[in-house]
C-alpha cells in the first residue's frame, strides 16, 4: 500500500521536476491563446489575465498527481483546520502562498471578489478530490490554507487598486487645479 506524499516531499523528488516543468510547459503553450481571448472576454490588460492564468497552471503543474491510482478506497483528511492548523508547517505555508499569486491576478482581472474565491474555492475542491484518487494527500487543511493563501491575495489586490485609484483621482486633480488657475 502506497502512503499519501505531501507537496513538500513530491518537489524534493528531483525525479519528478521534469515532468513537472514539462507539464508547465504544456500548461503555457495553451495559456498564451487563452489569455488572449479571456483579456477580451474581461476587458482586462492582456499581461494581467497571462498572468492570472499561469499562476493558475502552476498550481496545476505542482497539484495535479502525474499518475492516478485506484487501490480500492478513498481517503481524505478531515479535520477542524482551526485546531490542526500550524500556520509555520510547510504544508500549509506552501498551499497558501501557492495560491496567493492567482488570486491576486485574478481579482485583478475579474474585478469581483465573489468571482475570484469562487474559482479559488472550486479549484481546489477539485485538485484535492482528484487527489484522493492518487498517491497524494487530500486534507480539508490544504484546501483552507489555499484559500487563505487566495484571500490575502485579494485583499493585496484590492488595496493595490485602491492605492492606484487614489493616485489617479489626485493627478486629475491637480491638472484641473493648474487649469483652473492658468490665465
Amino acid at each position: 500500500m502506497h502512503l499519501p506524499v505531501p507537496i513538500e516531499v513530491l518537489l524534493s523528488n528531483h525525479d519528478l521536476l521534469i515532468p513537472i516543468a514539462f507539464f508547465l510547459g504544456i500548461l503555457l503553450i495553451i495559456t498564451i491563446p487563452v489569455s488572449g481571448w479571456l483579456a477580451r472576454r474581461t476587458g482586462s490588460a492582456r499581461w494581467l489575465t497571462f498572468m492570472f492564468l499561469l499562476g493558475g497552471a502552476g498550481v496545476l503543474a505542482i497539484t495535479l498527481p502525474l499518475h492516478v491510482n485506484y487501490y480500492g478506497f478513498l481517503s481524505c483528511v478531515i479535520q477542524n483546520p482551526l485546531q490542526a492548523a500550524n500556520v509555520w508547517d510547510s504544508q500549509n505555508y506552501l498551499n497558501a502562498v501557492l495560491y496567493f499569486p492567482v488570486a491576486l491576478f485574478g481579482h485583478l482581472v475579474f474585478r469581483r471578489t465573489f468571482v475570484t474565491i469562487a474559482i479559488l474555492a472550486s479549484g481546489s475542491a477539485a485538485i484535492e478530490t482528484i487527489q484522493m484518487f492518487s498517491d497524494r494527500v487530500c486534507s480539508t487543511t490544504d484546501f483552507i490554507f489555499n484559500l487563505i493563501g487566495g484571500l490575502a491575495g485579494i485583499i493585496t489586490a484590492r488595496i493595490l487598486v485602491m492605492a492606484t485609484h487614489k493616485t489617479h483621482e489626485q493627478r486629475l486633480g491637480d491638472e484641473r487645479h493648474t487649469d483652473s488657475v492658468a490665465p
